[in-house]
This record gives C-alpha cells, structure tokens and sequence, in this order.
C-alpha cells in the first residue's frame, strides 16, 4: 500500500519509524517527466526515532526549513509536491 511504503521509505532514507495512524493523505500528483510516474504525499507530525541520512550517497545534508526557504536544488516535482499540500491542493498534473 501507499501508507506502508511512506513508512519503508522514512525508514530507509531517515531512520524515523512512523505508525500508519500518524499519516494523513495530503496530494496526489500525475506526472510526465521522462516517465510517467504517480506521486502520493503524506503529511505526519509524529514519528521516533531522530531523523538522520540513511543513504549518505543520495544526500549531503539533512534539516529543518520553511518552505519558503527550501534548498535551491529541491527537486522541482518535490517543490511542487509540498506547495500544493501545504495548500491543501490534492491532485496536480506536471509535464502533460
């Protein structure tokens, strides 16, 4: 399912555990960049664990920001993820 792989995924890539109920659907997006892919975001508020680089290949760095102040080489897709569900947009289409 979506929810049991957000929570592999946070696993894998930041060493946090999250329990299914602390996820809540935020958007979904449809998209046509090389590929065509689906993406599915979810918000959570709660999880253990200290959030870390699990995948120090894939990743230089590792913190807190607002959204305004993202890393200027943020994915776009992601960028665009975290707009539409932070304004409680739930489906986008990109690359179409």
């Amino acid at each position: 399912s979506c929810s049991a792989a957000m929570i592999r995924e946070a696993r894998e890539e930041i060493g946090i555990s999250i329990e299914g109920h602390n996820l809540t659907f935020a958007h979904v997006m449809h998209r046509n960049e090389n590929r065509e892919s689906i993406d599915i975001f979810f918000l959570c508020t709660k999880w253990t664990c200290n959030p870390s680089i699990q995948e120090k290949e894939k990743c230089d760095q590792l913190f807190w920001c607002e959204f305004n102040d993202l890393p200027n080489n943020t994915i776009e897709y992601i960028r665009n993820g975290i707009h539409d569900s932070l304004s409680k947009k739930v489906y986008s289409e990109k690359g179409f």
